[in-house]
This record gives C-alpha cells, structure tokens and sequence, in this order.
C-alpha cells in the first residue's frame, strides 16, 4: 500500500520512539495498531502536516507500507513494515495530493494548514507553500516559488484535467482551453 510519511528535518518520527529513519531503508515491526505502535503514515499526503507541517523544515517520503495494515476510521494507518521509498519536494507532494484526490473523487478532500490550502475553484499560497484548486474553473494565486495545482471537473463531478507546477512569477494562474479537451460535456 502506498502513502506519505512525514518526519522531522533529522528524520526522526516525533511520537513514539523517536526513531531515526533513512532514504530507501526498510524497517520492520512486530505488531501495529493506530495511535499505540507500529510506523504510521496517511494515505492523503495533506493529512501528515497535522504532526509535520509544512514550513518547518519538516521532511516528507512516498512509503510503501505491508505487514499487517491498521487503517482507522479516520485519516491515521499504521503498518509493521514500511520502506522510505523516495523523499517529495513540495511540487512532488502536491502531485501525490492530487493523484490521490482524482483516484477517490466523492472523498473530503478540502483542506487548510500552514502554507497549504485545498478549496473548491480558488486558492492561494505564498512562495514556500501550496495551493490547490478543485472546480469547473479552478485558478490559484500564487507567489513566485508557491507550488500550484489545478484539478478540473466535468458536468459529473469527475476530474478530467489536472496540473501541477511551481510558480516562476506572482501571478493567478488557470487551466487554458478545458472547452478543446472535452472537459464540460
């Protein structure tokens, strides 16, 4: 299963043991269960900056969790082996936010934290953040140095175009031509 895992700017997990992790390494626990042991992680990236938000010089991996697989009602999963398969720069975690959000589409998928907005047609992040925008006719207003992205949607509701990018100039930023691509049938 994938998911995001955030950790501290030295790689340590901040609850529990305090375990220092690194890049492409596997680790393995005996048992899991949420909020008492096992490695944790979310399945929505956006999810983690409750405990590692952004602009912190907190860090962010793309895992690939297995073993036995605890998954709660709410955002949390834990899992008793996971692997640190790459680590996401602010575009890349974007991008997984966003994958994530057009794989399960009727999903609550707004969100707001600390250099981070997720809202229905508009946006905004400062240079160091990120905005996403999910609409008929998203746009995000952007610093240069912000990370953008636009999710469109068609007449039912479904994703049919998105972009994500990092901002090169201050500026509001829109998907150009949604009508040529077929996205309002």
């Amino acid at each position: 299963m994938e998911g995001v895992k955030g950790l501290s700017k030295d790689m340590r997990t901040t609850y529990g043991s305090g375990m220092q992790m690194e890049a492409g390494k596997t680790y393995i626990e005996s048992q899991c269960k949420v909020y008492r042991n096992g490695f944790h992680f979310v399945e929505y990236a956006p999810d983690c900056l409750i405990y590692f938000p952004l602009g912190n010089g907190n860090r962010y991996f793309l895992i690939e969790a297995a073993g036995d697989i605890n998954e709660e009602q709410d955002f949390r999963c834990c899992c008793t082996q996971i692997t640190l398969v790459k680590e996401l720069d602010l575009k890349a975690f974007a991008g997984i936010a966003m994958k994530y959000m057009i794989k399960n589409p009727k999903m609550d998928w707004q969100r707001e934290a600390a250099h981070l907005q997720i809202a229905r047609e508009i946006a905004r992040a400062q240079k160091g953040g990120i905005a996403i925008a999910r609409g008929a006719y998203p746009e995000v207003h952007l610093e240069a140095g912000a990370v953008g992205g636009l999710l469109v949607e068609g007449n039912n509701g479904r994703i049919c175009m998105a972009r994500v990018f990092t901002a090169q100039k201050d500026g509001i930023y829109h998907m150009e031509n949604t009508w040529e691509v077929g996205c309002r049938r």
